[in-house]
């Protein structure tokens, strides 16, 4: 656990700020948030990240279905559901699981580093 920071400034001249600058400065670039504090040349700040939903993914062709279209993957066809969408990845065509598992890997990623920066966000302003 990180103790909060304790030191305090104050600010009696106008060297007092031009010290606080620095070492408010040298914090931020510590922490990884320099970049979007800059007053020159702001980034802007990194937002949660959305899980992928499987509805966003095609559904394969169940037995019994009718209505369908297909997509070929490696050269064969595979039957697509048209008229619902997967609640899982085995019920994912081929090609929809694949998408899916990059797009949670992405999600993974980010959702890690939006995570950091929450964590270093709070530690500089403790």
């Amino acid at each position: 656990m990180m103790t909060p920071n304790t030191d305090r400034t104050i600010f009696s001249r106008p060297k007092d700020w031009e010290r606080f600058n620095a070492k408010f400065q040298t914090q931020a670039v510590a922490f990884d948030l320099w970049d979007y504090i800059n007053p020159k040349d702001r980034v802007a700040w990194p937002t949660q990240p959305k899980e992928p939903s499987y509805a966003n993914y095609p559904k394969k062709l169940g037995r019994g279905t009718r209505t369908s279209s297909s997509i070929t993957v490696g050269g064969e066809e595979e039957p697509v559901d048209l008229n619902k969408t997967p609640t899982n990845t085995m019920e994912m065509t081929q090609i929809g699981r694949s998408a899916y598992i990059q797009d949670w890997n992405h999600y993974t990623h980010k959702s890690r580093e939006y995570t950091e920066h929450r964590k270093n966000v709070k530690s500089m302003t403790d």
